[in-house]
């Protein structure tokens, strides 16, 4: 019956008896005890929770994701679609990209595979917003070596922007520093500046321009 439930119960006897080994007289009789056990037939994965429409802003992630019964067998397998196409390496029950203006208005959906048959989800709707705000300098810290001083801003940096040494400036009461390199971290919210050598216990200014986000953005101008 494909309506009823995945499971059979199974009874299990057990006789267990004490003796006492040294002088090998029984000390109790036997005790008889039953356990279930829950053995899964094969069945068809079913979906329970289905994909949702959602919104993100350009270059944030998007994830969509569903959930099958829990007691289905085989181990089902899973496979996003994007508008009907499916999509490389998308093969688990979440998928999490980041999305892009060429994003908005797509549908995503996803195919629950084993042996004894598929459900399909729905096809969830992403909107995909503009990117209209510019990145903010959250903050600099200097280092030990005295030669570097790391920035972190408020969001993913244009890589080329971030490491052109000409939209920096570090100055204190005594005058300029010369700023000889900057490098975007990994991450992209951090940039790592290479200095002339700084002096201990000296206060220094960074002060920031024409650094943009990936979506074009500038930073305001003389940003400290």
């Amino acid at each position: 019956d494909d309506d009823g439930p995945l499971f059979e119960t199974l009874h299990v006897g057990m006789a267990v008896t004490s003796h006492n080994n040294a002088a090998d007289v029984a000390l109790g009789e036997a005790i008889f005890r039953s356990f279930e056990v829950q053995a899964l037939r094969n069945a068809a994965p079913v979906i329970v929770e289905q994909p949702q429409d959602t919104a993100v802003q350009e270059n944030l992630s998007a994830t969509f994701s569903v959930a099958v019964r829990g007691d289905v067998f085989p181990t089902p397998t899973y496979q996003w679609t994007r508008n009907g196409e499916a999509i490389d390496g998308a093969t688990d029950a979440t998928y999490t990209f980041t999305a892009v203006p060429a994003d908005d208005g797509a549908e995503f959906a996803v195919t629950v595979t084993n042996s004894e048959g598929s459900d399909t989800s729905r096809e969830a709707v992403l909107t995909v917003t503009e990117d209209v705000t510019p990145p903010e300098l959250f903050g600099a810290e200097g280092s030990p070596n005295l030669t570097e001083i790391v920035l972190t801003f408020s969001e993913v940096l244009d890589p080329t922007s971030a490491g052109t040494t000409d939209n920096y400036g570090v100055a204190s009461a005594g005058g300029s520093l010369n700023v000889t390199g900057a490098s975007l971290s990994a991450e992209g919210t951090q940039v790592t500046l290479n200095t002339a050598a700084q002096s201990l216990g000296t206060k220094y200014t960074v002060t920031v321009n024409n650094v943009t986000d990936i979506a074009g953005n500038a930073i305001a101008a003389n940003s400290t």
